[in-house]
C-alpha cells in the first residue's frame, strides 16, 4: 500500500501535473516514464529509500506499505529533493535525527 505525505515533495517536473505522476505510480503503468520516489526507511539502517518506480512492480513491494515524502522526475532531481528534506527536519546542531521519528503516519494518505 503507498501512502502519501500530505506536503509531498516534489521536483519542477513532477509540479507540472502531479496527480498524473501518483496515478502512474499506482497503476504501475511505467513503461513510458519512471519516477523516483522517495520513503521512509525499509529497516533501520537507512535514514530513507531512494526506490525506482520500476520497481515496484516486483512482488517484494505487494504487502509493503510505503510511506512517500517525495517524488522525482530523474535520480538527480531525487537526491536534491532527499538533501532538502535532510536539511529541513534531520539535521540538528551537527547530530542527523532518525526520520522514523520526525514524519509521523498521521501526515500520510492513501
Amino acid at each position: 500500500m503507498v501512502f502519501w505525505y500530505t506536503d509531498l515533495y516534489m521536483d519542477e517536473e513532477v509540479k507540472k501535473n502531479p496527480k498524473r505522476c501518483k496515478r502512474r505510480i499506482l497503476s504501475k503503468k511505467l513503461y513510458k516514464k519512471s519516477y523516483y520516489i522517495i520513503t521512509l526507511p525499509s529497516n533501520n539502517d537507512n535514514l530513507f529509500d531512494i526506490i525506482a518506480t520500476r520497481e515496484i512492480i516486483f512482488k517484494r513491494y505487494e504487502n509493503i506499505d510505503m510511506y512517500v515524502l517525495g517524488i522525482a522526475g530523474n535520480r538527480e532531481s531525487a537526491i536534491e529533493i532527499l538533501q532538502k528534506i535532510i536539511l529541513e527536519n534531520c539535521i540538528e546542531e551537527n547530530d542527523i535525527k532518525k526520520p522514523i521519528h520526525l514524519f509521523e503516519k498521521e501526515k500520510f494518505k492513501k
